[in-house]
C-alpha cells in the first residue's frame, strides 16, 4: 500500500498555534471485523474516544504525521483509475496542473472500497481529499454525529457512575467535563433528552420526542431550522470537540468537517413533510473562532476525505457504538442526494447518504485565490453503498464535492440550472465514479 501526504492549501496548513480547541472527555465502543464470521462485527470494551481508536484504517500513524494516508496505489488500483477517470472532465479541473490535484479544481474526491477483507483494511483513493469546501447540508453529518455521541456518553456515565435519575447523571455528566467547560456551552440537556420516561438504566435513555422530530426533519425534509435548533442545543464547543476527538476535524494538516455557524436559512416545504421550524433564535456563529490553522474556510466546512472517513467509521459500526450507528444508518437512509446522483444511482441504492447543494451561481473559485471566470454551484454528493445481494456483501463509499459551473451550447450559457446539461458532466464523472468502485469491490480492480 501506497503511503502518501495528502495536498494541502498552502497557507492554510502550518502548525496550529497554542492549541485553543477543547478536548472533552468522550467515549466509545471498540469494534472490530469478527474473525469467526467476516461478515459480522465483534463489539469490544469501552475506550476513550481518540483519533487514534478511531483511524478508520487508512491513516499511517507510523511516521507521526496525520496528514498521510494510505491510498490504493496498486496495479489497477482506486487512486491511478480515479487519475485516468478524471482525465475525461477538464471542464472539473484547474488549467494550471494538468494530472495533479490543485486547489484551484472544481472537483474533489474521495472513494473508499469496503468489501470482504477491505472493510476494516480499506482501499482509499482521493482527488484533492484535503481541500475545504463548502460542504453545504453535507455538514450535517457532524452534528447528527455529535448528538448520538452525546447519549452515549451519558449512558456511559450513567453505569459508571450508578446514576438512576436525572440529577444524578447532569451532576456526572458535569463532573465530568470539568471546569473548563463552561455552564454556559453546556449542552441542553432538558431539552434534547426524555427524562420523563427514564427508567434509571444506561441503555434506556433516549431523545425526547421533539428531538426525534427534529432529527428527522433536518435530514429527511432538510428543515434547516430544525438542525440549526439542534445545534444551539448541541452547543458548539462540544461539535467541535466531538470532531476534534474523531480525527473528523484533523487540527495541524488535514482540516475536515468543522461547522462555525448554525443552519437557519429557511428551507421550502418538502411534499409529505410538515411545515418547516421556525429560525427565530437559531441564527448564530461560533464567535471565538478557535481553530486558526488549518483554517475552516467555511461555516459549514467539508473535505472530501473527511466525509469518506464518516461513512467508512459509519459502514464499521464505530460511531459512538454499534447501536448509535444503526441508528445514523436508519436516519440517513432518508438523506437527500441530488438531482444527478439520483439520475446516475438507480438500482444500487445507497443504504446512508448526504447532499449538500447551494443553488447561486457565484465565482466561487475565488475564495482560493484563483482565477474564475465562470459562475458555478455546490453540488456535493455523498453515499456509503452496501450490496447484500451478493456474498460477500459490496461496501463502498463515493464523496464528490464539486463547483459545478453553468452548462454552454456553442459557448452560449444555459440560462437555468433546471436544464439537464448544466449537469452534464458531473452526471458522467458520477458514472465513472461508480463504475470503478462496483469493479473494485466486485473483482479487485477498478479499471
Amino acid at each position: 500500500m501506497y503511503i502518501a501526504t495528502p495536498s494541502t492549501l498552502s497557507g492554510f496548513s502550518q502548525l496550529a498555534a497554542p492549541d485553543p480547541l477543547l478536548r472533552l472527555p468522550h467515549f466509545q465502543q471498540a469494534v472490530e471485523q469478527d474473525p469467526a464470521d467476516p461478515k459480522k462485527v465483534k463489539p469490544g470494551k469501552i475506550v476513550p474516544l481518540s483519533p487514534e481508536n478511531m483511524n478508520p484504517g487508512f491513516v499511517s500513524m507510523r511516521f507521526g504525521e496525520p496528514g498521510n494516508v494510505k491510498l490504493d496505489y496498486g496495479k489497477n488500483g482506486l487512486q491511478p483509475c480515479l487519475e485516468k477517470a478524471l482525465a475525461w472532465h477538464p471542464l472539473l479541473l484547474a488549467d494550471d496542473k494538468p494530472g495533479i490535484p490543485s486547489r484551484c479544481d472544481r472537483v474533489r474526491v474521495a472513494l473508499v472500497n469496503l468489501t470482504g477483507t477491505s472493510w476494516f483494511t480499506p482501499d482509499l483513493a482521493l482527488w484533492g481529499g484535503t481541500y475545504p469546501m463548502e460542504a453545504a447540508s453535507i455538514g450535517k453529518l457532524l452534528a447528527v454525529y455529535a448528538l448520538f455521541q452525546l447519549r452515549f456518553d451519558l449512558r456511559v456515565l450513567a453505569a459508571l457512575k450508578t446514576a438512576t435519575d436525572r440529577a444524578k447523571l447532569i451532576t456526572a455528566a458535569r463532573d465530568h467535563w470539568g471546569t473548563g467547560f463552561r455552564r454556559g456551552y453546556h449542552p441542553a440537556l432538558d431539552e434534547l433528552f426524555a427524562w420523563d420516561n427514564w427508567d434509571g438504566k444506561p441503555q434506556t435513555l433516549a431523545f425526547s420526542n421533539r428531538t426525534r422530530q427534529r432529527l428527522e426533519g433536518a435530514i429527511r425534509c432538510n428543515d434547516n431550522c430544525a438542525m440549526g435548533r439542534l445545534m444551539v442545543q448541541i452547543g458548539f464547543p462540544f461539535i467541535g470537540s466531538v470532531a476534534l476527538q474523531s480525527g473528523l476535524w484533523e487540527p495541524t494538516s488535514r482540516g475536515g468537517l468543522w461547522l462555525s455557524a448554525t443552519f437557519a436559512g429557511r428551507s421550502r416545504v418538502i411534499t409529505g413533510c410538515p411545515p418547516p421550524e421556525s429560525c427565530a433564535g437559531v441564527s448564530r456563529r461560533w464567535s471565538e473562532n478557535p481553530v486558526r490553522a488549518p483554517r475552516p474556510l467555511f461555516p459549514s466546512n467539508g473535505t472530501a476525505l473527511a466525509v469518506a472517513t464518516f461513512y467508512t467509521l459509519l459502514s464499521q459500526f464505530r460511531l459512538a457504538d454499534p447501536a448509535s450507528s444503526v441508528e445514523m444508518m436508519r436516519l440517513l437512509g432518508g438523506g437527500c442526494v441530488t438531482t444527478p446522483f439520483k439520475q446516475v444511482i438507480t438500482a444500487k441504492t445507497p443504504i446512508a447518504m448526504k447532499c449538500g447543494y447551494l443553488t447561486e451561481f457565484r465565482k466561487r473559485l475565488q475564495v482560493y485565490g484563483c482565477k474564475d471566470s465562470r459562475e458555478s454551484v455546490v453540488t456535493n454528493d455523498s453515499a456509503l453503498f452496501i450490496d447484500s445481494s451478493v456474498d460477500p456483501p459490496l461496501r463502498y463509499v463515493i464523496v464528490v464535492m464539486a463547483y459545478v459551473p453553468r452548462a454552454r451550447v456553442d459557448w452560449t450559457p444555459i440560462p437555468n440550472d433546471n436544464d439537464p446539461l448544466h449537469h452534464f458532466d458531473y452526471r458522467r464523472l458520477l458514472e465513472r465514479l461508480q463504475s470503478l468502485c462496483r469493479l473494485k469491490a466486485e473483482i479487485g480492480e477498478a479499471c
